[in-house]
């Protein structure tokens, strides 16, 4: 297990005046600047902490390409109330998964599903799944809603097809890839979990922080990534 670290403590201050014993009631000469005292690096995240937050990007980016794939399938011809549904569904859980992402809710932090990376895994899989099996979103219309057939010149009785892609195809296409995205990368965060890596990135964190905050109240602002911490 990594070794955690002390909190960030700034270089000990000596009081020159008591140093020089400086008579009462006379004010003490002031001293040049120290030119050789340089300021510390800040803090920096551990190895860790920054795989933690390249997950969150990556949760960031899947959940909403689900959004955005969901909402174009549903906006191009009207699709059975059904299928409306589910993808209503997906839509919520997306969503719900981004706000997990961006640590915005408290509620969702406290969440024992989403707090928990093996079951957070499990349901971005299961969201992911879904999209999959909802990748068609109907008939795909092609050229004046026909297959373009054109006869062999070698071979008069046969005939090829040429197939135009059309919007339909395109929304499908990224409906499957985020469909796909999303499942891998809730299987990965499951056998995160189960390596116990949240343990060790979640001990990382906390120690980055409190580091931070204390270079902060003693040198000013140094790296602030808001929500992504």
């Amino acid at each position: 297990a990594p070794q955690t670290q002390n909190i960030y403590q700034p270089p000990p201050q000596t009081d020159t005046a008591a140093n020089n014993q400086i008579p009462y009631g006379q004010q003490p000469a002031q001293q040049p600047p120290n030119q050789n005292s340089v300021q510390p690096l800040p803090p920096q995240r551990s190895k860790l902490h920054n795989l933690h937050r390249l997950l969150r990007i990556l949760g960031i980016g899947g959940s909403l390409n689900m959004v955005v794939g969901e909402i174009w399938g549903m906006t191009l011809h009207r699709i059975p109330l059904e299928e409306d549904v589910v993808r209503c569904y997906i839509i919520g859980f997306s969503v719900i998964i981004l706000l997990n992402e961006i640590e915005l809710s408290q509620m969702l932090r406290d969440s024992p599903v989403l707090s928990n990376w093996i079951p957070r895994g499990f349901l971005y899989s299961f969201v992911g799944i879904v999209g999959l099996v909802m990748n068609d979103i109907g008939n795909d219309q092609y050229f004046e809603n026909r297959m373009r057939k054109y006869n062999n010149y070698y071979n008069n009785q046969s005939a090829y097809t040429f197939v135009i892609p059309t919007t339909e195809q395109a929304c499908e296409a990224y409906i499957r890839f985020g469909s796909f995205f999303m499942f891998f990368f809730g299987v990965f965060y499951s056998i995160l979990g189960v390596m116990r890596i949240q343990v060790f990135a979640k001990r990382q964190k906390e120690v980055y922080k409190q580091n931070l905050a204390a270079y902060n109240q003693h040198y000013g602002l140094a790296d602030s990534a808001g929500c992504l911490v």
